[in-house]
């Protein structure tokens, strides 16, 4: 079941700071939580989708830049079996994309700032995975 941002933060007991847009500077370097929603309203789901639009190049270089990435014990996945897995895990009409932590000593700033300048399938700047 979607849950907004505001209420998330509200269960766990969080504080929550102001939006900010994708691609704009983050003001300060704190330590915390962050969100990547789809969402520019913490307290509302807005612009949720039931189903995905993935962009089939950015999926291809991904495959043929991780040659260890498997997909149900399969070594060589497809880019339609990719495309199909990424489909099936997609929930719907959920704003919340990416949740991520920055602490020691890098802070949300430099954090969000590694995402921006992640390619998909490096595994850095932004190490949460690939």
């Amino acid at each position: 079941m979607p849950i907004t941002i505001s209420n998330l933060c509200t269960n766990k007991e969080l504080i929550l700071s102001k939006p900010i847009k994708w691609n704009h500077e983050i003001p300060d370097n704190y330590k915390g939580i962050y969100i990547i929603s789809t969402s520019p309203d913490p307290l509302e789901n807005l612009n949720c989708t039931d189903k995905p639009n993935f962009d089939s190049s950015i999926i291809a270089n991904w495959k043929n830049s991780c040659l260890e990435l498997k997909l149900n014990d399969n070594m060589h996945p497809s880019l339609i079996e990719i495309i199909d897995e990424l489909n099936k895990r997609w929930h719907p009409f959920e704003n919340i994309l990416y949740i991520g932590k920055a602490s020691g000593k890098t802070g949300v700033k430099q954090r969000i700032n590694q995402f921006y300048n992640h390619n998909v399938g490096d595994k850095s700047p932004h190490a949460g995975g690939f």
